[in-house]
């Protein structure tokens, strides 16, 4: 990082609605550029010791859907460390959690230890720890301390539906928390040698007997509320951090 310029912090949403409350509340600015990739990027440059990028998946071309999933998160995340070369990257979005944990529909939370992928099932020598991922977490105990935030392991794949394999995998991980896109990003900047952690509002419960995708749509809303004043409360925490 160069002592001559601010940090700068990346926080990639998979979803329009999830990111677009935190985009209206600091009034960023549109910075993206005429790739042929959907992704769409924002700039917030009022702040004395940091500088704020927003990433968004973007729409999908074909379908005129959000882009969710781990391929255009992971994508998204090369291509914006890439043109702006953040000093820490930070996933932001929904997810779902168990119920059997006490986890309450709304509630947000932070990644912590490891992140895991519950469907890259590689029955292969050598290559099932491979699937599984195991990608660190940036420590976010400061952050949860001061916000009073539950931190959970998180699992990323790209179904919304939990097979009973999927299940299986989550109990061995011991993930409390699955969505589809923070392990791809946390590969990307393990790599890249970026920080990086999660933050994720909770929109359904995987273990009740309610359908996953009415509970997602009923809740998506209220869920990104939430998600946007922690978000500006952990900015608030982030602006006098340093990350590299």
């Amino acid at each position: 990082m160069s002592v001559n310029r601010k940090q700068r912090v990346a926080i990639l949403f998979a979803m329009e609605q999830e990111a677009r409350n935190f985009i209206d509340h600091y009034k960023f600015i549109d910075v993206s550029n005429n790739s042929a990739l959907p992704f769409k990027y924002y700039r917030y440059d009022e702040m004395n010791t940091i500088e704020l990028i927003v990433a968004v998946n973007g729409t999908c071309k074909t379908h005129a859907v959000d882009q969710v999933g781990t391929v255009p998160a992971a994508v998204n995340a090369f291509a914006l460390i890439q043109q702006f070369a953040p000093d820490l990257v930070i996933s932001a979005g929904t997810a779902g959690g168990f119920k059997k944990f006490d986890l309450r529909i709304g509630e947000v939370v932070l990644s912590k230890g490891l992140f895991w992928y519950h469907d890259r099932r590689i029955s292969l020598p050598n290559f099932l720890e491979y699937g599984l991922g195991g990608i660190e977490s940036f420590s976010t105990d400061l952050f949860a301390k001061n916000l009073n935030l539950r931190q959970v392991q998180i699992s990323s794949g790209d179904s919304l539906a939990t097979s009973k394999d999927d299940f299986s995998i989550l109990e061995k991980t011991g993930a409390k928390v699955k969505e589809m896109e923070a392990t791809a990003i946390a590969w990307v900047c393990r790599e890249l040698k970026t920080p990086f952690f999660a933050v994720k509002s909770i929109t359904d419960f995987l273990d009740v007997h309610e359908k996953v995708a009415a509970q997602f749509i009923q809740n998506l809303n209220m869920a990104s509320e939430n998600l946007t004043k922690v978000l500006i409360q952990l900015i608030e925490l982030i602006k006098d951090q340093k990350f590299k």
